[in-house]
């Protein structure tokens, strides 16, 4: 039986070793699918459409809809971005474990050509909570061929 539950949610990315952070806080739906595996859907962030040096223009909700779904277990994460947006994307982290991170650009063809793929190493992977997870910390390094792209963590707070 797939129980769902509506729940505030903070998602951080940070980057270890680049000038890089972001948050999001928004409420998602936490889909249960069995003992140890969940989903968890929400809107997809808007992604800026200017330059900092550009004037603001408006965005086009029906162009950026699109939805960020993360499936949860204690050794596995999956995200993937994909909608009506211009860039999608799917990580894939395993626990002590090399993992693929691939992004494209959609359009009509989506033609492989037109994805960029690199690797990931899970340095750590912690799901917490009771009867529902709470928390997600997940430690990773990026790669294109040998070449480290940075450290990042990824922290899930999920509010009961």
């Amino acid at each position: 039986m797939l129980a769902q539950y509506r729940k505030l949610i903070s998602l951080s990315l940070t980057s270890v070793d680049l000038p890089l952070q972001s948050t999001l806080e928004t409420i998602a739906t936490l889909h249960r699918k069995d003992a140890e595996r969940f989903h968890l859907v929400l809107k997809q962030p808007p992604f800026p459409d200017r330059l900092p040096h550009q004037p603001q223009t408006a965005l086009n909700g029906n162009q950026n809809d699109g939805l960020l779904w993360l499936e949860l277990s204690a050794h596995r994460v999956i995200m993937t971005m994909q909608g009506q947006g211009k860039l999608g994307y799917r990580h894939c982290w395993e626990k002590d474990s090399d993992g693929t991170s691939r992004y494209w650009l959609q359009d009509e063809t989506l033609d492989a050509a037109n994805s960029l793929h690199l690797k990931n190493f899970t340095r750590r992977l912690q799901l917490s909570g009771d009867l529902l997870p709470d928390r997600l910390h997940l430690e990773y390094e990026l790669y294109s061929g040998k070449m480290q792209l940075g450290q990042y963590i990824l922290n899930l707070h999920i509010q009961h």
